[in-house]
């Protein structure tokens, strides 16, 4: 190869070089480019965002202002719906729900008994006589009542404005705080062991007395059932209501079937709601 053509070829390989850079160097400003058009709609999208979190933000902030606006309302006999898995017994149906927000201190529920038959029936409008509260924590302890004070016996025939007949399709209500202090009726009987001339006998007995349930600390939540249990309960509950109200069951029309509540859970507000070891 002569020197002539060596010096063309030379500058041919250069020619060759300097396209490929300026061809590398083209390519990357179009990928730069691109890169910026991509962000800068990223930008667009993530401010368009922005303004919808800000609208739905301001949204529940105003639904928050008109939920504190309703004045509350105590569930009663005409909130409380017949539930379908709420089961009557013989006509009778007892259903209870929360009263309001719980805490330990303050437990309240509101009870509901309906005539769901075609026969009235008389019922304790204290809803003490003949309940039985069912009282359960979240890790399944039982909590047993206590009693923190008498209550008077009511006056001579004061049964006749306490219990009230209910009529096939009408209900009765009552808001029912549980730690606070509830009417609770106890019956049952002793026995004489006397010499004669009185012989051994079963002496009846019946009071009322204002009880409550503690809820033990980091109480998640509570179970809640109720039941009515009649006349035929454990401790001659027929015997202890004449004893205390000096008229049986019978000569008035109270209810003497038993009946149970649906049950319910409560959360417990305040308290700790992690999961237990």
């Amino acid at each position: 190869m002569t020197v002539c053509s060596r010096s063309v070829f030379l500058r041919q390989v250069v020619c060759v070089v300097l396209l490929v850079l300026a061809s590398s160097a083209l390519g990357g400003c179009a990928a730069d480019r691109a890169s910026v058009d991509a962000t800068e709609k990223l930008e667009k999208e993530l401010e368009k965002l922005r303004g919808s979190m800000a609208d739905i933000k301001k949204s529940l902030e105003e639904i928050k202002k008109l939920v504190e606006a309703i004045p509350y309302k105590r569930p009663g006999a005409d909130d409380v719906r017949m539930d379908a898995s709420v089961k009557a017994r013989g006509g009778v149906q007892l259903t209870i729900v929360p009263g309001d927000i719980a805490s330990a201190a303050h437990l309240a529920v509101v009870i509901t008994v309906r005539n769901v038959g075609k026969k009235s029936f008389v019922w304790d409008r204290e809803f003490s006589v003949f309940m039985r509260w069912n009282v359960k924590t979240d890790d399944g302890t039982v909590l047993k009542s206590e009693s923190i004070a008498d209550v008077e016996r009511d006056a001579p025939e004061g049964w006749k404005s306490r219990f009230v007949a209910i009529a096939p399709g009408q209900s009765l209500s009552e808001r029912v705080v549980l730690t606070t202090g509830f009417r609770k009726f106890f019956c049952g009987v002793g026995y004489s062991h006397v010499e004669e001339p009185l012989s051994p006998g079963i002496i009846p007995f019946g009071y009322q007395k204002l009880a409550r349930f503690v809820i033990p600390e980091k109480t998640r939540f509570v179970s809640i059932q109720v039941e009515y249990i009649g006349v035929g309960g454990i401790g001659h509950p027929e015997m202890g209501f004449m004893h205390e109200f000096g008229v049986t069951p019978g000569d008035i029309g109270l209810l003497q079937q038993e009946v149970a509540s649906n049950t319910i859970n409560i959360p417990i507000s305040g308290s700790d709601i992690s999961p237990r070891p």
